[in-house]
Parts: C-alpha cells; structure tokens; sequence
C-alpha cells in the first residue's frame, strides 16, 4: 500500500500520529488468549482497527468493478491502485489462519495510512480554529420566532402529553386509533392508513 506524502508542516503528522497512535506497531497490549490456541500471544495495541477479512475482500471486489472503474476514471481520470486491498485481504488471511504477527503488523500500518489519508485535509484546515471547548452560549434561549412555532408543534402537543400520562407508550387498540383519528379531525392536515 503506498504511503501518504508527506506534508511540509511537521505538526500536521504529529497530530495525524498522536490521534491513532503514531507508526509504532511495537506497542502491545495486555496478552490476550486466543481459542484457536492454548497460548497467549502478545497482539499489537492497535489490533482493533482490523476489519474482518471478508470487508477487505469486499473493498478489492469494489474497487475493480466496472462502476468502481468509470467512478475513478470520472473522478481522478484514471484507475485506482486496487492492490492495497488485495494485500490488506492476504495479509488478514495469514493472520487468521496462521497467526501471522507479521501479516496483522501490515494489515494496521495498512489501516493507519488509511486513516491519515483521510484525516490529512482535516488537519490541513487553516481556515477553521479546532475548538478546545464548545461554545459559551451553546445552550441559550431560543429566538422568539422559533420558540412560537414549538408552541404549535406535534412535538410540543406530544411532550405535554406525555408529562401529564396521557399519552400511553407501545401498540393501541382499534377503539383507541378512532378516538385519536376522531379527535384530530380539524386541527391542520393528518395523515392515517385506514
């Protein structure tokens, strides 16, 4: 799979590193005992990011459809390299069948580069400042307008109800279907399927 380029702000990749764990694949987790075996096997920290083999399978297939094909041609005016998937797809194989530490090693730089790939304009953003904290009015009080229209809402008439115990949770009866139908006859449009 071929890696990402580099940018020229070094802080970039150390953000993109430090939010899904850097390029080490040396860092281990806590043993983990596997029922396909009696020992225990030290499996690397990021072990979660691999999909079941089947997805990477899936993705191989897709991207050499003929729509995948026309996509990539209309998009990038050319091909995709399809190949990633294949490795990522044998590699996973290997550490399924055979416990390969090897193989899942490729499979989560494969995965990382995936992910950095994807956040890498993210992080290029200099238009946007990343907030640290939400804002200070994040729950203020509405405008007037909007809090009029709530008045009139289902949503308000269905709250209310539901404070008071009128309004009953789960399946209705016939009867109970009627007297609401009935009920609502003149208070706007209502749709029901009789």
């Amino acid at each position: 799979m071929a890696s990402v380029a580099d940018t020229s702000s070094p802080s970039v990749s150390n953000l993109i590193a430090q939010n899904i764990g850097g390029s080490s694949s040396s860092e281990s987790s806590p043993s983990v005992s596997s029922e396909s075996t009696e020992k225990t096997q030290k499996l690397p920290m990021f072990t979660w990011m691999v999909k079941p083999c089947f997805i990477y399978k899936e993705e191989y297939k897709d991207c050499k459809s003929f729509k995948a094909r026309f996509h990539q041609y209309f998009v990038d005016g050319k091909s995709a390299d399809c190949s990633g998937w294949k490795e990522d797809y044998d590699n996973c194989i290997l550490w399924e069948d055979k416990d390969n530490i090897d193989a899942l090693n490729k499979v989560i730089e494969s995965e990382k580069t995936r992910v950095k790939k994807r956040l890498r304009a993210h992080y290029d953003n200099d238009i946007w400042e990343h907030r640290t904290e939400p804002p200070s009015n994040w729950n203020s009080e509405l405008p007037e307008s909007i809090k009029k229209d709530y008045e009139n809402s289902f949503l308000k008439k269905k709250a209310d109800e539901l404070k008071s115990g009128e309004e009953k949770l789960g399946p209705i009866s016939g009867s109970e279907a009627g007297d609401r139908l009935a009920d609502s006859k003149g208070e706007g449009s209502s749709c029901s399927i009789v």
